[in-house]
Formats: structure tokens, sequence, C-alpha cells
């Protein structure tokens, strides 16, 4: 090899190594930022947990944190990376069979890269699967069928019908009708969001604790005046605003910002606590 095609080698080389280099760094060489409510500013892969974050190797409490704005490009990379196939699994199969109705309930559990259409699907295909179900005293088939799709173990375990998804078929009904809670189903493909200096996790912690002490508001109060509506309702009016005052000194925010968290609770569909 001559002088010439050596050089042009070495051209080619460096050339073919650069372009590797951005390639690799526009895929994997990606930067979060973290702003401290002292007006410090980090850059670099912010790992939450449930009382802080860490970030190249440094832990920040969460109440320390003002905000974090998450690299958008390491979001495009996770969200094309990592997209699993919806699948479902049945967790409770429940059946009536009386002379007035054969009735077969379903819970189902869904996981994965959730749609409309894959949901719609999966509950006409359930609902063709149990239709055909023998084995009744009074009757052929079912006559009344009712399947209920979660996003969580949760969800179903709160007993509050959390579901995201339904198919009704009564007795009545020609047809069976499809229920999807399209709204919830949006936040659901939404990446969590950082608040008030909190995961998303840690405020569905916070979540939880609030609708705890409302049922606890609610049992004390009727407790205490079980026959008198009235009062009952004012009394626990007034625990459940003390209850509030307690939740957010123990989570050092606002009253305001417990507010937003429960408001954002109801609107995304967290899971509840399972009722006692």
């Amino acid at each position: 090899m001559g002088k010439r095609e050596m050089f042009k080698y070495k051209i080619i080389k460096i050339f073919v190594v650069s372009v590797f280099l951005v390639l690799s760094c526009h895929a994997f060489c990606f930067a979060d930022m973290i702003y401290l409510k002292n007006g410090n500013v980090f850059e670099g892969i912010v790992n939450g947990v449930e009382d802080g974050y860490w970030i190249e190797g440094m832990f920040f409490p969460a109440k320390e944190i003002d905000r974090i704005e998450k690299d958008v490009s390491a979001s495009l990379q996770t969200d094309s990376l990592i997209q699993e196939e919806p699948s479902y699994q049945v967790i409770d199969t429940k059946t009536i069979d009386v002379p007035g109705k054969a009735q077969v309930i379903a819970e189902i559990l869904v996981k994965g890269n959730l749609t409309e259409g894959w949901l719609q699907k999966l509950l006409r295909s359930l609902y063709d699967s149990i239709k055909t179900t023998t084995g009744f005293k009074y009757y052929v088939h079912p006559t009344n069928i009712y399947i209920y799709v979660y996003l969580s173990k949760e969800h179903y375990e709160s007993g509050m019908g959390q579901w995201i998804a339904m198919l009704s078929k009564s007795q009545a009904d020609s047809q069976p009708k499809i229920n999807i809670r399209e709204n919830r189903l949006s936040y659901v493909k939404k990446n969590p969001e950082v608040k008030f200096g909190f995961s998303e996790d840690y405020r569905k912690k916070i979540w939880k604790e609030v609708i705890l002490v409302e049922d606890k508001s609610y049992a004390e109060a009727e407790m205490k005046y079980p026959h008198n509506v009235q009062i009952q309702m004012k009394f626990q009016e007034e625990l459940y605003n003390r209850h509030k005052k307690e939740l957010a000194k123990k989570f050092q925010i606002s009253l305001k910002q417990l507010k937003e968290i429960v408001t954002e609770g109801m609107m995304k569909g967290w899971a509840m606590p399972a009722m006692k």
C-alpha cells in the first residue's frame, strides 16, 4: 500500500469511528437537569427512589428539589426501545347460577403498550369464549356476562370499581356493551412527571394516605353520631381537614399542593387502598 492509499485509509477509518461515536452518543449520551431550591443545578442521569433522587453518585432529598427536567432524547430512546406487547391475565371468575339468571363475572389484569383497539378486541374475544360456557342448572349458556379490565391488582383489590375497560351483556341486551375510560388510558401512555420535588410513585403514596384519613374520618364521625346525619357530616369534615393538615406537615407540603395531588390521583385513576 502506497503513502496516498495509507493516508486515504486513515481518513476513512477516522471518519467511520467519528460517525459511530456521534451515533452512539445520540442514542445513549443524554442527561437530565435537576434544579435545587437553593439555586444549584446539576446535570446527569437521574434515578428516583422513594425519598429522593440520585444523580451522578450524589443523593438529594425530595424536599430539597425544585424541579427536574427530563432529557427528551432519553425519553424518545426509552419509548422506542421499550414497547412491551400488551398481555392479559384472568385473576378471578365468579358465576351465579339461579332460576332468574346464569351470570359470569370475569376480572382481568392487563399490562404493556395498551390501546383502545386492543382492549376492545380483548373484551370481544373473552366474551365470545365465555358466552359458550355450559354446565349451568337452569340455562344452557350464560344470560349475563360482565368483564372488568384493570391496570393493576391494586385497582382490582380497591373494591371501588377502578377498571380501565369493561364489557356488559345483561339478559335484556341484544348485544354486549363496551365501555373504555379513554381519559384514564391516555394517562397510562404518558411518562411519569416530577411535581413538588416528588416522583409520581411518591405522590401516589401521599394520595393513598389522604384516602385512608378520609375513610378514617367517615368511620369516626359515623361512630360518634350514628343517628344524626347532619352533625355526622359536619364532624367528618372537621376531622378530615384536621387529618389533611397533619399529612401536609408530615410530607412537608402545603395544603394547596396536597389538594393538587388528590386531584391528580382522581384524574389519573390512581389505585385506592383496599377497603377494610
